[in-house]
């Protein structure tokens, strides 16, 4: 049984894909919203796996789904942060890019590289957090600047004194403590007039004007996730991805690479060829209407 935490596009996507999927390995699938869902009907139906899709679901369904039913789940961010991890058997596909990969993008679009910008909250533990996961995974040959976004009178000052660190790229991360509608465009605008890009942490972050950055694409994590299920239920041959007593297995996403080369000109930024050719989204200027 899929489950979904809303009937938003990206898990409708998500859903369609694992569906697809889990129907070629001969499962039979039923979806329904998480609303549809209760601790009674759960008890009564004779299901062999849940799979949640978004965050809403999987922690809904995390203490409901007993033995010998097993939960897998995707389209959840940061797994452990919302308890997936701990108690009850539950794995599943995160939509968390992990820290490492991004910064190694970061060097292989510009190479000259040496200081990473990041705004963040210091009034805000998980927003302190980020600001030391990104210290952790950053490659010892580049440094980190950061500005408190809770330490300025205003957002506009934040970033003046984030740029006037002279970072040589501005990484974000999907904090919503920091990045609202207000912050993201004050930051973009900032970047084009002070001639510092910017790394979007979605696609949607750079078709708004950031230089590059990773999205995550619902219906992969809907194929993961089938992969998942249907190896959990014998369907494969591939060794199993988890048992029951193996409760708690977290596979990383697979993240698309977004370009935006009308900001690449703007900013005379010249990206490398490959990274062109293998970027998943590359926003280019409108061809000119004779």
């Amino acid at each position: 049984m899929i489950v979904l935490s809303g009937k938003e596009a990206p898990y409708a996507a998500a859903q369609d894909e694992a569906a697809k999927r889990l129907g070629e390995q001969g499962c039979r699938v039923t979806t329904v919203q998480m609303t549809e869902v209760t601790k009674d009907t759960v008890a009564a139906r004779k299901v062999d796996v849940y799979l949640a899709v978004g965050t809403k679901a999987a922690v809904f369904l995390h203490d409901l789904v007993k033995p010998p039913a097993q939960l897998v789940y995707c389209m959840v961010s940061q797994p452990a942060k919302a308890g997936l991890t701990e108690g009850a058997a539950a794995s599943g596909i995160c939509t968390d890019v992990p820290l490492r990969a991004q910064f190694e993008l970061i060097r292989k679009a510009m190479s000259g590289v040496k200081t990473i910008g990041m705004l963040y909250r210091a009034d805000t533990p998980a927003s302190e957090g980020i600001l030391k996961e990104a210290q952790q995974a950053l490659p010892k040959d580049l440094r980190l600047v950061s500005t408190a976004l809770d330490k300025h009178d205003s957002v506009a000052e934040a970033i003046e004194n984030l740029l006037a660190q002279k970072p040589d790229i501005i990484w974000t991360a999907p904090d919503p403590s920091v990045y609202e509608g207000t912050t993201v465009k004050a930051l973009l605008l900032a970047s084009i007039r002070g001639n510092t890009p910017v790394f979007g942490f979605s696609a949607g972050f750079v078709k708004a004007g950031a230089l590059m950055g990773i999205g995550v694409d619902p219906r992969a994590q809907g194929e993961q996730a089938a992969a998942m299920t249907a190896s959990l239920l014998g369907r494969t041959t591939e060794k199993p991805t988890s048992t029951p007593a193996d409760a708690h297995v977290v596979e990383p996403p697979k993240f698309q690479i977004v370009l935006n080369l009308i900001v690449a000109d703007r900013l005379s930024i010249s990206l490398p060829a490959p990274l062109i050719e293998t970027a998943s989204q590359v926003v280019k200027p409108q061809e000119e209407k004779p």
